[in-house]
């Protein structure tokens, strides 16, 4: 009975700490001096009252001003109104129109067996810069306790980077949970407004960006680029971002360019299908568009197979992980490979050859799509390393636990100010290794580093370029655009190597 009575005792004290007696240390001391103060008084000694009083006060006045307000004893205080208020904000808010069944039709039940520890929310990006909580949006589901606000609105935050999906140690595709609230809220037409332009650009012009068709090689200039026959080895897949560029110094079309040039150094055989090309399809993916998705895979499967496309090097990560996963027929009948696999083999065979130095400091930033996805991290890499005279660098957050640059998911259509929060830290990651060349391989990372880079101010201390362009500069050697040299390290940094 004892250690029973014992037990219970401790259990009910497990939380308690040494600072909690202060309030009643300073509640005693109050009172007591109180006393003493109104005996001295009593006994007609003005002096002592005056000091009694003055004593009572230094004592009573940081209790009721700090300790009361601010300390644990306030919460039995506070407690019932924060309950109260939080009712009253629950009862207010607007329900979520997600229901659990309906999530669980389309992907599954494998999110069910979510065990709240929170891994998710603790790698999830957003939280480097704004509150995001991958972790209750699927509790909300699964209790069916959600709102408006709390799970239909939060989806379309997130920015599909899958940076949850690679801790999680339930193995719950998250991504595949916000897509299908996404499209349950498409369907019910409460995409928000910004997002639902490119989806109409994707209906109307077959591109997110609204750009004329008809202009669809004009990014190339007066590079030959052939019309794709069925005896060439590739089909070249050009990303919309690179086809309709409108970044600062069209960085993007640079890239494509450079891949251009080293695709015509190597003789590698490959054609585009030029004006028929329309976008693969990954923005109305992401957001949940699956009609706008079904017409544009349903178009551009009929024009593989009319075509007689078997091999397609796309230009972008997240083309490459559409046509992989989503496109369900060209699983089996094609080969989808992007350009840094293809071109760190032919740097291999020595088709491409890196001959002149690139003195410059370098640090690359791994695309979502192309890494956490995809599980491409070392092709980029050997590229870099055998470009002579080049100094490869990692930022702490790299591979696996690369920081996302906010541009996956919608996210380059979204509002920059809120998204491009990813990519201007990412910039700073950078430019903390003292590179001057941030080089990435996807045209939406392109753009957003980019912007980031301008909104930041910091042009001329750091550069973003393409695997592509810094191949192609080595081995031709002819910069279009300088690269700063920034090397700015503090004492005690420590530079890590990729």
């Amino acid at each position: 009975m004892f250690q029973s009575r014992r037990r219970k005792q401790e259990a009910i004290h497990r939380f308690s700490e040494l600072s909690d007696w202060l309030f009643l240390i300073l509640l005693f001391l109050t009172t007591l001096t109180g006393i003493i103060m109104h005996i001295v008084r009593l006994a007609g000694w003005p002096m002592g009252t005056y000091v009694m009083y003055v004593i009572h006060l230094a004592i009573a006045v940081p209790m009721l001003v700090i300790e009361v307000p601010f300390g644990k004893w306030s919460h039995l205080f506070y407690r019932p109104l924060a309950l109260f208020l939080t009712t009253v904000r629950e009862k207010a808010a607007k329900h979520s129109s997600v229901d659990m069944e309906n999530v669980k039709t389309r992907i599954g039940d494998l999110f069910m067996v979510c065990m709240q520890c929170g891994t998710c929310t603790a790698a999830c990006p957003w939280n480097r810069v704004s509150d995001y909580n991958p972790r209750q949006i699927l509790r909300h589901i699964g209790l069916g306790t959600g709102t408006v606000k709390s799970v239909d609105d939060a989806a379309w935050n997130c920015v599909t980077c899958n940076a949850c999906g690679e801790v999680c140690p339930r193995g719950i595709h998250f991504i595949d949970v916000i897509r299908s609230v996404r499209e349950i809220q498409s369907s019910r037409g409460n995409t928000p407004a910004q997002l639902e332009i490119p989806l109409q650009y994707l209906a109307g012009r077959g591109n997110p960006w609204g750009g004329d068709p008809g202009q669809r090689l004009n990014w190339v200039e007066d590079i030959d680029i052939p019309d794709f026959n069925p005896e060439h080895a590739y089909c070249l897949f050009t990303c919309c971002t690179t086809a309709y560029d409108s970044t600062p110094n069209h960085t993007c079309s640079q890239a494509g360019r450079a891949l251009l040039k080293l695709l015509h150094q190597a003789d590698v055989s490959f054609g585009t299908l030029g004006k028929e090309e329309r976008c693969c399809g990954d923005p109305a993916f992401r957001l949940g568009a699956v009609d706008h998705f079904s017409t544009l895979s349903n178009e551009n499967m009929s024009l593989f197979q009319r075509r007689g496309v078997e091999s397609v090097l796309t230009t972008s990560p997240h083309c490459f992980d559409t046509f992989r996963k989503a496109y369900e027929s060209m699983q089996a009948n094609m080969e989808i490979e992007h350009y840094t696999v293809l071109l760190d083999r032919l740097v291999s065979k020595g088709d491409l050859t890196p001959r002149f130095e690139l003195k410059s400091r370098v640090t690359f930033h791994d695309p979502c799509y192309l890494g956490r996805h995809n599980a491409i991290y070392d092709a980029p890499r050997r590229i870099l390393r055998r470009i002579p005279g080049l100094s490869l660098v990692a930022m702490s957050d790299n591979r696996k636990n690369s920081l996302c640059c906010g541009g996956g998911g919608g996210g380059t259509f979204n509002d920059p100010s809120s998204n491009g929060r990813l990519a201007e830290q990412r910039i700073e990651q950078a430019l903390g290794t003292g590179a001057g060349v941030i080089a990435t391989a996807c045209p939406y990372c392109t753009r957003m580093l980019q912007q980031a880079i301008m909104t930041l101010g910091v042009q001329d201390r750091i550069v973003v370029r393409d695997i592509a362009e810094l191949l192609i500069q080595s081995i031709e050697m002819r910069l279009e655009h300088p690269m700063p040299v920034h090397i700015n390290l503090e004492l005690d940094q420590e530079v890590l190597h990729a």
